[in-house]
């Protein structure tokens, strides 16, 4: 019975000194962490390659001599955004055209018509801010392009609506459009029916004044 007894307690005494060698403290140790990054494309992205999202809806009018003429977008969702994934960030710049003048379907204009872009930055939606955020023309009166007799269209200057210069702009740079109108001049003729233009957005890899 004794010899039952002490074979016990020297188990149990084993036990202990194998858990307090466990739990000893050692020297502090050190692991790493890495990621890295290739650079990527820079381009026009609103969600969808038809940028459908920057369209402007200025609705339906009836004629009538009471009408003033100035028509405000009613798309809600109207923006433009550029996307710099390079991962060196040299600048960019994003410029607009107006296609031909407001037209029927059979080619009948809205003479003297103006689309005024009124833009302004979005920071909630853009990657860079403050200091590092690209800059955004307030307000751009577009000028229509022209057709010429053999049907082909020529579209109207190219102005800038965003632009970054070197180290800003990186990542997504977002612009609302919302503000945008239309005017007519009371004295332009309208027919009773719907009438259209295109704008043209190009986006160039480096700063406006390169």
């Amino acid at each position: 019975m004794k010899k039952t007894l002490l074979g016990l307690m020297l188990s149990v005494s084993l036990l202990a000194g194998a858990a307090i060698n466990a739990s000893a403290a050692d020297d502090p140790q050190t692991s790493n962490g890495h990621v890295a990054f290739t650079g990527g494309d820079i381009n026009i992205d609103n969600g969808n390659t038809a940028i459908e999202s920057a369209d402007l809806e200025f609705d339906s009018h009836q004629i009538s001599k009471s009408d003033a003429g100035v028509y405000n977008n009613t798309n809600g969702k109207a923006k433009v955004a550029v996307q710099d994934l390079r991962g060196n960030p040299t600048g960019w710049s994003l410029s607009v055209a107006q296609g031909q003048q407001f037209h029927t379907g059979d080619g009948q204009e809205l003479e003297n018509a103006v689309i005024t872009l009124q833009s302004d930055f979005l920071g909630d939606e853009s990657s860079s801010i403050g200091d590092l955020a690209p800059t955004v023309t307030d307000e751009l009166a577009l000028t229509p392009g022209t057709k010429g007799s053999d049907g082909t269209v020529q579209n109207g200057p190219s102005q800038v609506l965003m632009s970054a210069d070197n180290g800003k702009g990186n990542g997504t740079s977002t612009a609302s459009i919302i503000g945008s109108r239309l005017n007519v001049p009371t004295k332009s003729a309208r027919v009773a029916t719907d009438y259209s233009t295109t704008l043209t957005w190009e986006l160039a890899a480096t700063p406006a004044n390169e």
